[in-house]
C-alpha cells in the first residue's frame, strides 16, 4: 500500500514536472510569437505610413507643376487666379507631411536620400514661385524657357528622389521583416533543442503526458485559430470577412438540402467611390465605408451574414430567406446606402449609392465562388443598367 502511494507520488510530481516543461515551453513560444507579431506590425505600420505621405508629397510636387504650366497655357484670368490660390494652398499640406515623415524612424539612407529631396525642393520652391508670380503678373518672354528648362530638369530629378526613397523604405522594411523571422526562427531552433535534451531525460510516462498535452494544446490552438477575432472579421468595419463569409456559405452547402433554394446572397458595389477618396483622402473614405457598414447592418435580420469582401465591396447572406424577401432587404439596404452621409469639416458628403446583386443557391451551383460570381455578375447588370439598383440573377 505504501509503495502504491509512492507510486502515485512519484507519478504526480512526475507529471508536475512535465506539466510545467510543457508550461515553461508554451510561454516561450507564445512570448517570442507574441513579439514577432509586434515586430511585424510596428514594421508594416512604420513603413505604410512612411510610403503614404511620400506618395502624398510627390503628388503635391506634381500638382504645383501642373498647376504652373496651366496657368502658362491659360487666357482665362479668372482661371489663372484660381489656379494661382490653389498653388499657394499646397504648401502648407506639403510642410505637415514633410514634418510627419522626419518625425518617423528613417534609415540613413532614407534620411540622406529625403535630405537631397528636400535639398532640391529648396531650389525649385523660389523658382516656382516666381514663375507663377509673373505669370500672374501677365507673364513675360521667359516664362516658357524657365519652366521648360530651368524648373522641370529639377523636378524630374526630384521625382526620380521619391521613386529612390520609396524604394528604399520598401526594401528596408522587407529587410526589417526578414531579420525579425530570422531572429524569431533562431529561438525557436533553440527552444526546439532545448525541449528536445530534455525530452531525453524524462520516461515513457511523460513522454505520453507531453504527447497528450501537445496534441491538446494543438487542438486548442487550431480552435483559437478558427474562432480568432482576426481570421473572421474585417478591421475597418468590424464586421465579418470574406473568409467568414465563404466558411459559412460552405456550411450550408454542406446541408444537402438545397432540391430548392431557400438562401440567397446579397452582392453590394458602392457606385462611384473612389471619387470620395480621391476628393477626401483615405481617412475619410474609411470613415464612410464604417458608416456604410453600419447602415447596410441595421435592415437585415439577426441571422443574416454581412461582410466586406472588398475595397468598396459588400456581401449579405440571407439563411432561409425567400427572393421575394431578399429582394425587399436589398431594398432596404440600396436606400439605406444612398442616404447614408458624413458631415465632414461643416459640409455633408453623400455617397452616389451603389448596385446590389442578388443570386439565390440553387442546384446548379456547387460551391462559394460559384455563388460570388453570380451574384457578382448581377451586380454588374445592376451597373450597366444606371446603377444605383437592384438586379436579380438569372436561374440556369
Amino acid at each position: 500500500m505504501r509503495k502504491k502511494l509512492e507510486s502515485r507520488q512519484i507519478l504526480v510530481v512526475n507529471a508536475a514536472v512535465v506539466l510545467l516543461f510543457v508550461m515553461v515551453l508554451v510561454f516561450v513560444n507564445l512570448f517570442y510569437f507574441n513579439r514577432l507579431n509586434n515586430t511585424l506590425s510596428t514594421i508594416n505600420d512604420v513603413h505604410n505610413r512612411k510610403l503614404d505621405i511620400i506618395t502624398q508629397m510627390s503628388q503635391i510636387v506634381r500638382d504645383r507643376s501642373l498647376i504652373m504650366l496651366k496657368m502658362h497655357l491659360s487666357e482665362d484670368v479668372w482661371h489663372i487666379d484660381e489656379q494661382y490660390m490653389h498653388f499657394h494652398a499646397m504648401a502648407p499640406r506639403f510642410i505637415q507631411l514633410r514634418d510627419r515623415l522626419k518625425e518617423l524612424p528613417l534609415s540613413p539612407d532614407e534620411q540622406a536620400e529625403l535630405d537631397r529631396c528636400l535639398a532640391l525642393i529648396n531650389k525649385t520652391q523660389p523658382l516656382q514661385e516666381s514663375i507663377v508670380q509673373r505669370i500672374y503678373n501677365g507673364g513675360d518672354d521667359r516664362v516658357l524657357h524657365d519652366i521648360m528648362y530651368e524648373d522641370m530638369p529639377m523636378e524630374t530629378r526630384l521625382w526620380q528622389g521619391f521613386d529612390e526613397l520609396n524604394r528604399l523604405i520598401r526594401a528596408n522594411a522587407e529587410r526589417a521583416r526578414k531579420a525579425a523571422n530570422d531572429g524569431f526562427e533562431n529561438s525557436l531552433r533553440i527552444i526546439i533543442a532545448v525541449g528536445a535534451g530534455l525530452a531525453l531525460l524524462i520516461t515513457l510516462l511523460m513522454i505520453y503526458s507531453l504527447r497528450r498535452l501537445g496534441h491538446i494544446e494543438s487542438r486548442l490552438i487550431d480552435r483559437a485559430d478558427l474562432l480568432s477575432w482576426e481570421a473572421t472579421h474585417d478591421s475597418l468595419t468590424n464586421i465579418w470577412n470574406r473568409r467568414f463569409l465563404e466558411h459559412r456559405v460552405n456550411q450550408l452547402f454542406g446541408d444537402n438540402q438545397l432540391s430548392e433554394p431557400k438562401h440567397a446572397l446579397i452582392y453590394i458595389d458602392l457606385d462611384n467611390f473612389k471619387p470620395i477618396n480621391d476628393t477626401y483622402g483615405h481617412f475619410l473614405g474609411d470613415e464612410f465605408l464604417r458608416a456604410i457598414a453600419r447602415c447596410a447592418d441595421a435592415c437585415i435580420r439577426k441571422n443574416d451574414t454581412l461582410a466586406r469582401i472588398g475595397g468598396d465591396e459588400f456581401a449579405v447572406l440571407l439563411e432561409n430567406c425567400t427572393l421575394e424577401k431578399a429582394g425587399a432587404i436589398a431594398e432596404c439596404i440600396r436606400t439605406s446606402i444612398n442616404n447614408c452621409t458624413i458631415v465632414y469639416n461643416g459640409q455633408t458628403i453623400r455617397n452616389e449609392g451603389c448596385s446590389i446583386g442578388i443570386a439565390a443557391f440553387d442546384g446548379q451551383i456547387r460551391d462559394f465562388d460559384q455563388l460570388l460570381r453570380r451574384a457578382d455578375h448581377a451586380c454588374y447588370s445592376a451597373k450597366r443598367a444606371g446603377k444605383n439598383r437592384i438586379s436579380h440573377a438569372s436561374v440556369h
